[in-house]
């Protein structure tokens, strides 16, 4: 009879170690290696900027996991909640590596904002990035807070290895490229500053047109030269004026 209880009560145990292993096997937690490279090895000034990405205060990307609100599956851009996971440097290759833990809740996807910030690196539209990681896909969207999801920016989705959870994204998919003008010299960022003015791309395009804004200017400017190399020059020109006035009547 003791020899069919202990046999029973094993039986038993063992069905709930199998319960519970079957249990914590479907709301498994594994982390997705996320690896973002923002290098752009193509650069003369590549080791320059690899140096400054190294630097925590120059370059940084801050990961947080987007939370929706009580009763809502989807993490809108009002009422979803950020809570921060973890802050990442790039490596000596110039790359982010980011371990984005999945597979928490019963959401058909996960959904993390990485949050860049850079003295070195120049974003075309946001430094804000939405996540959206499943079983076998992660899809990026720029994000602009305030914007309705349907709205904002998507990139091509990358794959997710069933083997190694791992997905790859080329910076080049952020629209993110490294400030080129950094190691010019004066005159190189001079350049730079006076074709980012409206319309001076176009001026300076042609020989011509750069010939007449400048001689536009020169003209401009000529009765205030001579007036600072003459003090009486502008009073001489309002006499010669007032008296072309008197003969014409």
């Amino acid at each position: 009879m003791m020899h069919a209880t202990l046999t029973l009560d094993r039986l038993v145990l063992w069905c709930w170690v199998l319960l519970q292993a079957s249990c914590t096997a479907a709301a498994a937690v594994f982390e997705l290696d996320l690896d973002i490279s923002i290098a752009d090895k193509s650069n003369k000034n590549h080791n320059h900027y690899k140096d400054l990405m190294h630097d925590p205060s120059r370059t940084y990307v801050t990961v947080y996991a987007v939370e929706p609100a009580a009763g809502s599956a989807a993490a809108g851009p009002a009422d979803a909640t950020l809570a921060y996971l973890s802050t990442v440097h790039a490596d000596d290759e110039g790359v982010f590596h980011l371990s984005l833990p999945q597979g928490a809740g019963d959401r058909p996807a996960d959904v993390f904002q990485l949050n860049f910030q850079s003295l070195d690196v120049f974003f075309a539209v946001s430094s804000q990035f939405r996540v959206h990681v499943a079983q076998s896909a992660a899809t990026v969207q720029q994000h602009l807070p305030g914007l309705h999801p349907s709205l904002q920016s998507s990139l091509p989705s990358v794959l997710v290895d069933d083997a190694t959870h791992a997905a790859v994204l080329d910076g080049a998919l952020f629209r993110i490229s490294l400030n080129h003008y950094l190691q010019q010299d004066a005159a190189g960022l001079a350049a730079t500053v006076v074709r980012s003015i409206p319309f001076m791309s176009t001026i300076l395009a042609s020989r011509w047109m750069t010939i007449a804004f400048v001689s536009v200017i020169i003209v401009a400017l000529l009765p205030a030269v001579l007036t600072r190399l003459d003090p009486d020059f502008a009073d001489r020109l309002v006499e010669a004026q007032q008296e072309a006035n008197q003969a014409q009547h």
